[in-house]
Parts: C-alpha cells; sequence; structure tokens
C-alpha cells in the first residue's frame, strides 16, 4: 500500500469496511508518512469537535465500533448462562461494558431525550441550522435546513446508518432517520450502508436512489442535476418520470431543466474525492492559523 491519504480519510469518516481499516492500521503503524498525515487529520477532527485533546464524535462512534467487534462472545456452550459467560471472558465484558458508557457519553441514546433526529453532525464548520450557527456534535433535526458556507465543510452520520458529506455551499434537509435528503443547492457525497431501509437524494428536478452505495449528488446554480456513482448502483428518475436510468459504479448522469435522465457514462470519481480533500486542507489551515494567533 503506498501511502494511501485518500483511504485514511476515508478511516477516519467511517467509510472503509472493517477488513480494508484493518489494513490500514497496519500500513500507518509502520509508516512515518501516513502515520503523521493520520496525527494530523485526527488534531484536526478535534478541533472542529471544539476540543484538540478529546476525542471527536467520529473517534468515539469508532472506539465504540472496535470495541464491540472485539467483544464478540464465544461459541455458545450447554447450560450455561450469561453470568457464566462474563465470569468466563471478563475482559470481553468490560470491553461491551466500556462501549455502552462510551455511546451513552457520545450521545449514541439521544432518542431517549426527545424525538430522534436525522442524525448529528460529526464535521461542522461554518455550518448553520434554520440559520442558527451549530457545531460538530449537533443534531441535526428532521426538516431543518442545513446550510454550508462557500468557506465551509461538513459531514452527516445519520440515524438510519451511513454519512453525508456536505460540500461548501450547498442547502438541504433531511427526512426522519435521514432516509431522503431534499437537495436545494451544491454537493452532497453518501456514504449509506445496506440493510436498512431505502435512501434517496431529491433536487427539484430528480430523484437518486439507493439501498446502499456511495455517491454523489449535485444540483448546480445552472438547475441541472449531475448524479454521479462512486460504488453499488442508483437509481435515478426525473421528477415528472419522464424517464428512468441505472446508473453503476464509475458512471454518472444528468437531469436538466427538461427531459429524461441521460443516458449514463463514464465517470472518475478522483475530481470529488481530490476536492473534498482540498476543502478540508484548507479548513485546516485556517483553523490552525486560528489557534496560532491565540
Amino acid at each position: 500500500m503506498l501511502h494511501p491519504s485518500g483511504r485514511i480519510d476515508r478511516y477516519l469518516a467511517g467509510d472503509l469496511d472493517p477488513e480494508a481499516a484493518a489494513k490500514l492500521r497496519a500500513h500507518v503503524a509502520g509508516c512515518v508518512k501516513c502515520r503523521a498525515r493520520f496525527d494530523e487529520q485526527v488534531t484536526f477532527l478535534r478541533a472542529l469537535a471544539g476540543n484538540r485533546t478529546r476525542p471527536a464524535p467520529s473517534e468515539e462512534a469508532r472506539m465504540v465500533r472496535r470495541a464491540l467487534e472485539g467483544a464478540g462472545p464465544a461459541p455458545a456452550r450447554p447450560k450455561r448462562g450469561l453470568f457464566e459467560w462474563l465470569v468466563d471472558h471478563p475482559f470481553a465484558a468490560a470491553a461491551a461494558a466500556a462501549a455502552v458508557l462510551l455511546l451513552l457519553l457520545g450521545g449514541g441514546l439521544f432518542m431517549m431525550r426527545g424525538p430522534a433526529p436525522a442524525g448529528r453532525l460529526v464535521v461542522a464548520s461554518h455550518v448553520t441550522l434554520d440559520g442558527r450557527a451549530v457545531e460538530a456534535g449537533a443534531p441535526v433535526p428532521a426538516g431543518a435546513s442545513l446550510h454550508v458556507d462557500e468557506k465551509g465543510l461538513a459531514e452527516v452520520e445519520l440515524a438510519r446508518g451511513g454519512r453525508v458529506k456536505v460540500y461548501p455551499g450547498a442547502t438541504l434537509r433531511f427526512d426522519a432517520r435521514g432516509e431522503n435528503v431534499d437537495l436545494g443547492l451544491g454537493r452532497v457525497w453518501s456514504s449509506v450502508e445496506g440493510g436498512r431501509g431505502g435512501y434517496s437524494v431529491r433536487t427539484d428536478r430528480a430523484v437518486a436512489r439507493v439501498l446502499g452505495t456511495s455517491f454523489v449528488v449535485e444540483r448546480t446554480v445552472e438547475g441541472e442535476t449531475d448524479v454521479r456513482v462512486i460504488k453499488g448502483t442508483v437509481e435515478v428518475e426525473d421528477r415528472q418520470r419522464r424517464g428512468k436510468v441505472r446508473v453503476n459504479a464509475s458512471q454518472r448522469t444528468r437531469v436538466g431543466r427538461s427531459g429524461a435522465p441521460s443516458a449514463p457514462r463514464h465517470y472518475s470519481s478522483e475530481g470529488d474525492l481530490n476536492d473534498w480533500e482540498r476543502f478540508f486542507r484548507d479548513i485546516g489551515r485556517a483553523f490552525e492559523r486560528l489557534f496560532k494567533g491565540q
């Protein structure tokens, strides 16, 4: 593996499967350059969350996942109950208890405090909800208007499972549990989990529906909707239902002011990935300047 900076960003965003994540951790442990890149990004995410000395919400979520993965019970023994298993596996029990505690402290049980939000912000810079400035860790209520400034960036962890990266200049709303996104303007990159029900991104021109994939939807100022698929398959239909196309990985389609979606054509995700990393780095430099000025 040759200095996988893009994979480091995806790992920190929770967008790598367990096997790929394990390989990346092994690489970072033995690569000075990648370790420095990893530490730099972790520090930046903590700064976005408001405290560079404490784990960011995304870190806590990752710790919970790893703790739960390592706390799986051994094969069942006949005529032995939970108490006996806890006695035989004290470390696994402690890891599971720690995972639950982290989940409580990190706000994972926010549903107990009222109606469940669509998700929560794990990255937030120059972000408003219904016109009010918010920071990382804030819940995103269903129906609230989320706006990212031209100099900002946001990432939302959905209640239904998955993440939505929100690029500068975007405005959008989420339905309950984040199952549907209404994109008023700008660009979003969705990485959603399968097996948890449907998911769609809607603009005034088109609807992109999936069951589990990674894709970008952009609503341009000219009124077009551009759907670009990084992984999986997306079904795209114009809002007037003139036509419907299936867009596979490394393909894109466009829906104009009138007419059905265009025939899928080749697309390279490198541009979207590079844009996100560039915006991320720009904000990181701005934070560094802010901290040095204090």
